[in-house]
């Protein structure tokens, strides 16, 4: 936490610096570099999006370890890991052209210390990743398979489309027009199959589920907190003999024998706050 809240420190004076055209000396502390003829600027002074990735970083560090905050803390992360990927891209995108060119003043990074900073956000995203917002992509429910098996596959992809344009563009096969529809077009494509497959393969689980839960000897059912079942197997009316849409439409609390009805409320209440129930009985009229 030590090194967290340092970063952070640093990072905010010497945004602070920046915005305020201030100079606490920060720069000269292990070493002064002497001013360049023509030279704007403090020398030695990390860049202002350096200065505002630190402060942020460190922020989200304190916030991780401390325990509290964490989606807060993790969309500092996210917003670290875009901005600076975006960085990162802007610059290897140009490797190959008459050294690296600088679009705008915020986009002079060094390659190194944009990828460094994507690093750091992505370690602390995965550091955490049983709170917050990062629980739908490490949980173990089929949008978080989903999220694991895609994601990788669309950034390489798009990576990968992102960088033929450039190289395409460089070489002169197609204008800027042409290439940003080419990218757009293979941009869709390559959601739009990443879509389908992950829809066929939810498909071909949601049948193996179902086939198990009709086939089951077991009595098996899906309710809500609203206290309706929502789905009840075979099984399910062949032993208490009610059908299928006589257990669908009443509260499943009509069909709980009466001395089990307070039990049955407060462990729905206790699974509402988000507590596992392994081993609870209750009776059922039939």
């Amino acid at each position: 936490i030590f090194c967290a809240l340092l970063a952070g420190l640093i990072g905010a004076l010497t945004l602070a610096e920046h915005l305020g055209h201030l100079d606490f000396g920060i720069d000269g502390l292990l070493h002064r570099y002497p001013a360049q003829p023509g030279e704007t600027g403090q020398p030695g002074r990390m860049a202002l999006t350096t200065a505002a990735g630190f402060t942020l970083l460190g922020s989200a560090l304190m916030m991780l370890h401390l325990g509290r905050q964490f989606a807060l803390a993790q969309g500092f992360l996210a917003i670290i890991a875009a901005f600076f990927v975006l960085l990162l891209l802007s610059n290897l995108y140009q490797l190959g052209e008459r050294g690296i060119r600088t679009y705008a003043p915020f986009l002079s990074l060094a390659i190194p210390t944009s990828l460094l900073f994507v690093v750091v956000a992505v370690g602390g995203l995965w550091a955490r990743s049983s709170h917050g917002f990062m629980r739908a992509a490490t949980g173990p429910g089929l949008g978080a398979e989903s999220i694991r098996r895609l994601l990788p596959q669309v950034l390489v992809v798009l990576f990968t489309i992102g960088w033929l344009r450039s190289w395409g563009q460089r070489l002169g096969h197609f204008d800027v027009p042409l290439g940003a529809a080419i990218m757009v077009v293979a941009a869709m494509v390559t959601l739009g199959f990443a879509l389908w497959r992950n829809a066929h393969l939810l498909t071909r689980t949601e049948a193996e589920r179902d086939r198990f839960f009709a086939l089951g000897l077991d009595m098996f059912c899906i309710a809500d907190f609203t206290g309706h079942f929502r789905r009840v197997n075979p099984a399910f009316s062949e032993v208490l003999g009610w059908t299928a849409a006589e257990l669908l439409e009443r509260p499943f609390l009509d069909f709980v024998h009466p001395d089990d009805r307070a039990a049955t409320l407060a462990e729905m209440e206790k699974l509402g706050t988000g507590a596992l129930t392994l081993h609870f009985d209750n009776r059922y009229r039939c």
